[in-house]
């Protein structure tokens, strides 16, 4: 089941974030920066244990970033990080964005959804406030995609639930 976080999940969202920090996977999330924002993570729960989790971050006009997505690993190859994303997404038409983006190492989920990938070069530099913690900051390694939600918009969203 996908679903909003609690704040009471914070920490538990910090533990699974934590197993894809140490290799720079993801970025490492300080607990008062997960309560903080804790309205912008989905959690995916089976028997009542968050097994996934990814956010959205929408500060800048038009733009909504898919971030964090971590999946416990006794769960790889359920579905779930797409259905997180696929949520994520949802979250962003919802909130009139024109695209959505994500700078991953998980090219062929994202390419299953309808992402492409762009140059870094392309997106805003505001979005770069994150990479002053990675560790791959001067040698990054990700790849930067993009999905227009305009189309998605003007046609019936669940268009992006039969993508894939």
């Amino acid at each position: 089941m996908i679903r909003p976080a609690k704040l009471e999940e914070a920490e538990a969202i910090q533990n699974l974030l934590l197993r894809y920090t140490e290799n720079g996977q993801v970025l490492y999330r300080p607990l008062a920066e997960i309560e903080a924002n804790i309205g912008d993570f989905l959690v995916a729960v089976i028997d009542e244990k968050i097994v996934g989790t990814c956010s959205l971050k929408t500060a800048w006009t038009g733009l909504a970033e898919i971030r964090s997505l971590c999946i416990d690993p006794g769960y790889y190859r359920q579905g779930i990080g797409t259905a997180l994303v696929r949520e994520c997404v949802e979250r962003g038409l919802a909130l009139g964005r024109e695209t959505a983006f994500v700078l991953t190492y998980a090219v062929r989920l994202f390419e299953k959804l309808g992402f492409t990938v762009v140059e870094k070069s392309t997106l805003p530099m505001k979005i770069w406030n994150d990479c002053k913690g990675c560790i791959h900051q001067e040698r990054c390694d990700e790849t930067a995609m993009v999905l227009p939600l305009i189309p998605l918009q003007k046609n019936d969203p669940a268009t992006l639930a039969e993508t894939g």
